[in-house]
């Protein structure tokens, strides 16, 4: 006789799977459609052309806090203290009410004290208020794109909603003097992420990657490494001391 035991269990197992999956089905039909009212909510003056990337404004996070009803907690920040500069990273964590209250995720946002955007043209070196707040700003915009799904919006799917580029403030630092960077040598983890990879560093630093075809590594400011955005595309790293290294070993051999 067939232990009743035995049948029940696998179907009850596929109960569980069905229900999972559908649940997630929901989820995800819940964000699509969210994407799509967040980009109606927001206007030209929410965002920021951010040297070619589209970056929500202060007041574009605010807005979309109040719709997605964001909160945060255990929000902290720490000043790390590295050679000719320090970082201030703020971490805390966001959950979306809308959403799911008990969601909550981990945000780590970041800012350097020679951050290109706070010593453009020509500007003297920022007070550590200034890394501060622009430090809390970015962790802010972060958590807010982060629930909200738009962490990879493009500008084609902005100007599907209205909101066109050359209508938005500009920051442009493609131009700023590179003069005494620090550059380190990268691999990154696939090469056919090298588009985004090169946008995320020209969005943190305002300078565009280099490519060094002698030893095939791409050439970044070293505080393009502060910004996960940039670390996710990368698998290793090489200081200007190492490469010097490197350099006096090929010639001696």
């Amino acid at each position: 006789m067939v232990d009743e035991l035995t049948v029940a269990r696998p179907a009850i197992l596929m109960d569980d799977a069905t229900s999972e999956l559908a649940e997630a089905a929901r989820i995800a039909e819940l964000h699509r459609e969210l994407r799509l009212a967040t980009l109606r909510l927001t206007k030209p003056e929410d965002w920021v052309d951010y040297d070619g990337q589209p970056y929500l404004s202060a007041s574009g996070a605010d807005k979309l806090k109040a719709l997605y009803r964001i909160r945060t907690r255990n929000v902290r920040w720490e000043k790390v203290e590295e050679p000719g500069r320090y970082l201030v990273v703020v971490t805390g964590e966001a959950a979306s009410d809308l959403l799911d209250p008990n969601g909550w995720w981990e945000v780590v946002g970041a800012c350097a004290s020679d951050d290109r955007f706070l010593t453009r043209g020509g500007r003297l070196r920022p007070t550590f208020g200034d890394v501060l707040k622009k430090a809390h700003t970015n962790w802010r915009a972060r958590a807010v794109k982060q629930l909200a799904g738009l962490a990879g919006v493009t500008w084609e799917e902005l100007e599907r909603h209205g909101i066109h580029r050359d209508r938005v403030k500009r920051v442009d630092l493609s131009r700023a003097d590179d003069s005494g960077v620090e550059w380190v040598a990268v691999k990154l983890r696939e090469y056919r992420h090298k588009d985004e990879f090169k946008a995320a560093v020209r969005k943190a630093t305002g300078i565009s990657p280099r490519w060094d075809g002698v030893r095939s590594m791409w050439m970044v400011p070293s505080t393009a490494l502060a910004a996960e955005d940039v670390l996710k595309y990368v698998t290793t790293v090489e200081t200007e001391e190492q490469q010097q290294t490197q350099k006096g070993g090929n010639h001696d051999s």
